[in-house]
């Protein structure tokens, strides 16, 4: 099995799509979700989300990205590994926490699409975007050559 660690501030939804949101939720850009299907279709892979976005829970995330257009399948969230220490709170790496998740989960590949770098010992496997424009169909094009 294939999965993909997604990200979805700076990946899905860009600064244009955050300025233009509407609702509660800043909406995918159409171009970002393009880009995203482009993987999809190529490899096949499930999807992890990674994002703080996770909080909201597998079922409401499967919805959210299938009304973007996502083609997709949403088969988890990583683990929100944060502990209270002395009254603070601390959050470990997102590459952390992703590697809980594989720990537990074993995949035969895997890819990370994030616009951030807290990816430790994983970094070889991240696709950085940035947040200013997200996903675009050159950063696909490497997620596609990663997974072969």
């Amino acid at each position: 099995m294939k999965i993909i660690f997604l990200d979805i501030d700076g990946v899905l939804v860009n600064r244009e799509s955050l300025i233009k949101q509407s609702g509660r939720h800043a909406k995918g850009h159409p171009d970002c979700v393009m880009a995203f299907n482009k993987i999809i279709e190529a490899t096949k892979a499930n999807v992890v989300i990674s994002s703080v976005w996770r909080s909201f829970g597998v079922q409401k995330m499967r919805i959210l990205l299938r009304e973007w257009g996502v083609k997709s399948s949403v088969i988890d969230c990583t683990p929100q590994l944060e502990s209270m220490v002395n009254g603070l709170y601390i959050s470990p790496s997102r590459g952390a926490e992703i590697q809980a998740w594989l720990d537990k989960n074993p995949c035969d590949d895997f890819i990370i699409i994030d616009d951030d770098r807290d990816m430790i010992h994983l970094m070889p496997r991240l696709i950085q975007t940035k947040f200013e424009i997200g996903l675009t169909m050159q950063d696909a094009d490497k997620a596609i050559e990663l997974f072969q």
